[in-house]
């Protein structure tokens, strides 16, 4: 009766573990069509950065507007405890046994 309890356990543990991974990779990581790498964002935004996404609307939007140079120019003046955190957390994932999604987020407009 203790294993099934375990049990339990360990799956709760891992949805949930699961849906946090995906729910940050899809708030972190942005895939544009029209660049060849894939931007990561810190979890939590300062300064710059922060002022850019909130003037486009969002990351996608911010990366599309500015480029991602302007981008990783903005990072680069944050202080680094943000990305930081980011990366140990999506490197955390894997570990815990989550697997990273497979479709990227992308968006299509309208002209």
């Amino acid at each position: 009766m203790r294993s099934i309890y375990f049990l339990l356990i360990v799956v709760v543990v891992f949805v949930i573990s699961t849906a946090l991974f995906n729910s940050l990779w899809e708030h972190c990581v942005v895939t544009h069509p029209g660049y060849s790498e894939t931007m990561v964002f810190p979890i939590w935004t300062t300064g710059r950065l922060a002022s850019m996404i909130g003037s486009a609307g969002s990351r996608f939007d911010a990366l599309d507007q500015y480029g991602p140079a302007a981008i990783y120019d903005a990072m680069a003046a944050m202080p680094g405890t943000p990305y930081a955190v980011t990366r140990a957390a999506l490197a955390a994932g894997p570990i815990a046994g989550c697997a990273r999604p497979r479709r990227s987020f992308r968006v299509t407009t309208q002209a």
